[in-house]
C-alpha cells in the first residue's frame, strides 16, 4: 500500500519530542511490513528552520521525507505555502492519506487533497485533544479547534488514537468518526546498548555505588520533574546515596526546578545535563538504574518506551495513556502523580535488588516483542483496514 503521510514536523526535528522519534519508527514498521511510505513536512524546529534540501525527497531513516519551508505560528500554526502544491503532487499516486498535524496547516492541506482525490484520510491525534492537554489550551486554540479542526475531524475517514487511554480521554469532543487504537513503537535498532558506556557518572561526580533514577524529557511545568524532586528529598532519607539525573532540554521551566531542589536540600543529589543525543544519551540510560517518569499528561511516553529497551525498571504515572499497556510489562509500576508514592515505589524497587534484576529482563522482552516497529505496524494497518 502507498501511503503519503503528512506531518507538521519531522526528523531531525526532534526538540519537538517524542512524536518525532515514535514517527520514525512507524515509518520504518510501515516499510518493514511491505508498505510504500512517504512523508511531507515543514522544515519547523523548536528553534528555527532544519537545514535540509527542500522540495525533493530526502532520506531519513529509509523513508523518502519531503520538506518544505514552513513557519512557527503566522499566519497559522506551521504554515507551509508550498505544502498544498507538494501534496497535491504526492497524493496522487497514494492510497491512503495519515496526517500528524492535529490543529496545524499541515492537517487542512491533508484532509483537502484527501477529498480532492477521493482518498482515505485518517488523522492520528498524539494527545492533542486528551482532557490533560486540552487543558492547557488557550482561546486561539479553542476558536481554531471549532471553526476549522473540528469540522475536518468528523469528515474523516477514521480517527487514530495512539492509546486506549488517550481515545477514553478525548471523548468530550465527541467525534463522530469510527476511533481505532494503534500503539505507539520505538526504533529498537537506535537503541541497542554500547558495549562500554562513556563514564557520565564520574564526569558529574555519581558515585559508581550511588543509584541513580532518571528522567528523560522537556522540561515544562507538566512533565512531572518537580514530583521527582520532592520524591527524592523523601527517598534519599532511607537511601541517602541516590542521585536524580535529569536530562532534556529546559523549556523555561529548569531555573523554578534547580530552585526546588535547593530549597529542599538535595540540589547536590539532582544533575542537570541538558539534552542528550546519541551514544551520550544510550550511556545515560545503561549508567541509571531506574526511571522515573510523571507526566501530566502523556498518550505514550517514547522515553518510557525507551528505558525499557534498555532494562530499566520505571515508575510512571497512572495519567498517561499507554500507563496499562507499560504495566503489563513486568517491569514498570504505575503510581498516582506524587512525591511520596514514587519514594515508595521507588524505595521498594532499590531494597530488592534481585526483583530490580528479574524487571530488567522483563522490561528488555517487552521491548523486543511489543515495542518493535513492525509489531505497531502490523496492529495498526489490521485496525485501519475495515475503512481502507
Amino acid at each position: 500500500m502507498r501511503i503519503l503521510w503528512i506531518r507538521s514536523y519531522h526528523a531531525p526535528a526532534y526538540g519537538f519530542g517524542g512524536p518525532v522519534s515514535t514517527g520514525v519508527a512507524l515509518c520504518k514498521g510501515l516499510t518493514q511490513a511491505g508498505h510504500d511510505v512517504t512523508v511531507l513536512a515543514t522544515d519547523v524546529r523548536p528553534q528555527g528552520h532544519l537545514n535540509v534540501p527542500r522540495g525533493r525527497p530526502v532520506d531519513v531513516a529509509g523513508n523518502p521525507v519531503v520538506f518544505v519551508h514552513g513557519f512557527r505560528r503566522i499566519p497559522l500554526p506551521f504554515f507551509a505555502p508550498a505544502m498544498m502544491g507538494a501534496a497535491k503532487e504526492m497524493a496522487r499516486d497514494a492510497d491512503i492519506i495519515l496526517a500528524s498535524a492535529t490543529m496545524t496547516y499541515p492537517q487542512t492541506v491533508a484532509f483537502r487533497i484527501a477529498r480532492f482525490y477521493g482518498k482515505p484520510f485518517l488523522p492520528i491525534l498524539h494527545n492533542a485533544l486528551s482532557q490533560g492537554a486540552w487543558q492547557t489550551r488557550g482561546l486561539f486554540a479553542r476558536a481554531y479547534m471549532e471553526l476549522i479542526e473540528r469540522p475536518i475531524l468528523r469528515r474523516s475517514t477514521a480517527i487514530v488514537f495512539t492509546s486506549e487511554g488517550e481515545k477514553a480521554s478525548s471523548a468530550a469532543h465527541r467525534l463522530r468518526p469510527p476511533a481505532v487504537v494503534c500503539p505507539l513503537c520505538i526504533d529498537l535498532d537506535a537503541h541497542r546498548p554500547l558495549p562500554q558506556t562513556l563514564g557520565l557518572r564520574a564526569r558529574l561526580s555519581i558515585p559508581e555505588e550511588a543509584k541513580v533514577v532518571l528522567f528523560v524529557g522537556r522540561l515544562t511545568p507538566w512533565k512531572g520533574v518537580d514530583e521527582l524532586i520532592r520524591g527524592l528529598a523523601v527517598l534519599r532519607k532511607r537511601y541517602p546515596e541516590t542521585y536524580l539525573l535529569i536530562v532534556g532540554p529546559d523549556a523555561g521551566h529548569g531555573l523554578a526546578l534547580q530552585a526546588l531542589a535547593a530549597q529542599l536540600g538535595v540540589a547536590d543529589r539532582v544533575r542537570f545535563v541538558g539534552e542528550l543525543r546519541g551514544d551520550e544519551l544510550k550511556s545515560a540510560f545503561q549508567e541509571s538504574d531506574l526511571f522515573g517518569f510523571l507526566s501530566q499528561f502523556e498518550n505514550f511516553g517514547a522515553a518510557i518506551a525507551e528505558a525499557l529497551a534498555y532494562g530499566l525498571p520505571a515508575i510512571i504515572s497512572r495519567d498517561i495513556g499507554d500507563a496499562a499497556r507499560f504495566q503489563a510489562s513486568g517491569a514498570v509500576r504505575v503510581v498516582s502523580r506524587n512525591a511520596s508514592d514514587f519514594a515508595e515505589a521507588a524505595g521498594g524497587f532499590l531494597a530488592d535488588p534481585a526483583k530490580m534484576k528479574s524487571m530488567s529482563k522483563s522490561a528488555r522482552e517487552f521491548a523486543r516483542t511489543s515495542l518493535s516497529p513492525l509489531h505497531s505496524a502490523t496492529i495498526m494497518m489490521e485496525q485501519l483496514s475495515p475503512y481502507l
